[in-house]
């Protein structure tokens, strides 16, 4: 129902308005389009943030509610031994004496998380339940850039905030829904770089980028999909190239940071 009263609200005003001061989220994505071809704007500007904060708060209710209720279960143990070493000594030594690097990033989250909190469950599983909150707005983001349409990307997030096993990875202390995060950030970040490109994007593309393979070797996929975005969009690629162009200083700190990684 609420999809339908969207699709039906863009429709009716669709010939009326061609342009607007819409909000980042609710303009069109390519500079330079005619009026004609822009997603047409919304009356009354804030209603899709106000449509995806409230996806956003009922995925929050689902991941949180009840958070330190359940008991560790075994995985969830092994992360928190994880958590607790880099706690105490600074780096992931186990008491095995062997070290574990897999899920760096989620495991130093974790830590934090267990030194806010003074509940063990709690405290083990808040950073990745907010990690699966704020992927809601971030899924949104990704899909207005690549698909250009407001409904799709709301459509999305619905489908994204009210899945099972979305909600059930977001309620465990492991570091699966922090990946998904990074790895969604990256690459939103890169697409945001081709349409509009600047330092500030493709700084925060490389750095989600360097947090998805510090959490897992499934990090290692965001780069060939950035390349395979690149190729797929080379009409978007030709405003990056020029950019890169104009600010070969910036390309070779991030060529550095890159090798000394």
């Amino acid at each position: 129902m609420v999809l339908n009263f969207v699709v039906d609200f863009n429709t009716s005003w669709s010939d009326r308005i061609a342009g607007g001061s819409d909000p980042w989220f609710c303009r069109s994505v390519h500079k330079g389009e005619s009026s004609k071809a822009r997603i047409p704007a919304i009356p009354y500007p804030n209603v899709m943030f106000w449509l995806v904060a409230g996806i956003t708060g009922v995925a929050a209710l689902f991941r949180f509610y009840a958070l330190g209720v359940p008991s560790l279960w075994i995985d969830e143990g092994f992360s928190v031994v994880t958590a607790r070493a880099l706690l105490e000594h600074g780096y992931p030594l186990l008491p095995g004496g062997e070290t574990s690097w897999n899920y760096l990033p989620a495991h130093g989250l974790m830590a934090l998380g267990l030194s806010l909190f003074s509940d063990l469950e709690l405290g083990a599983r808040f950073f990745p339940a907010l990690a699966g909150t704020l992927l809601v707005p971030a899924f949104y983001f990704l899909n207005r850039l690549v698909f250009r349409s407001r409904v799709q990307a709301l459509t999305a997030i619905i489908l994204l905030a009210f899945l099972a096993y979305e909600i059930g990875w977001s309620r465990q202390a492991r570091g699966y829904v922090i990946l998904q995060f990074f790895m969604v950030l990256a690459i939103a970040c890169y697409y945001r770089f081709l349409d509009r490109p600047s330092a500030g994007s493709l700084w925060m593309a490389l750095i989600f980028t360097l947090l998805s393979i510090l959490s897992h070797r499934a990090g290692y996929l965001v780069p060939l999909v950035l390349v395979l975005a690149s190729m797929c969009g080379w009409k978007d690629m030709k405003n990056g190239l020029r950019w890169a162009a104009q600010h070969k200083g910036h390309l070779a700190g991030m060529l550095v940071s890159g090798l000394l990684f």
